[in-house]
């Protein structure tokens, strides 16, 4: 169970010499007994070294796949556009940890039941808004 989501649009950007700040931030938590809902979770050092069980290093690709989300790379920042889940997990625990190095963006996003929120990176701190509709 859990309530199926669709991102609409926004766009949150981390510049390139942030990323590495914070995926080790987001290895931390991991390392250190920390779960987001549909998260495996990583270790960075896997970045650089093989596992016993791998042949090659870990990539930033299957590190934001397994966080549920797609970016695309521009030459000053990384830019996350695409949710690649299925389900609302943990997602604004995630930006939580990390906003202090994303820019100030967004990402919306509308729920089965016809909801729409937002999950908003605003001066280092990430928040979630929900739409509310008013009649006049």
């Amino acid at each position: 169970m859990g309530y199926c989501i669709d991102k609409e649009e926004g766009i949150i950007k981390i510049k390139k010499e942030n990323m590495e700040l914070a995926l080790k931030k987001l290895s931390n938590f991991f390392q250190n007994g920390g779960s987001l809902r549909w998260v495996n979770g990583f270790n960075i050092e896997d970045m650089t070294a093989v596992e016993d069980d791998e042949e090659t290093p870990l990539e930033l690709e299957e590190i934001w796949n397994d966080l549920r989300y797609g970016y695309k790379e521009t030459k000053t920042h990384y830019e996350i556009v695409d949710f690649l889940g299925e389900k609302l997990g943990d997602d604004l625990k995630l930006f939580e940890l990390i906003a202090e190095y994303c820019e100030d963006g967004y990402l919306q996003f509308a729920g089965e039941d016809g909801e729409h929120f937002r999950i908003v990176i605003k001066e280092g701190k990430a928040t979630e808004t929900w739409a509310q509709l008013t009649w006049n």
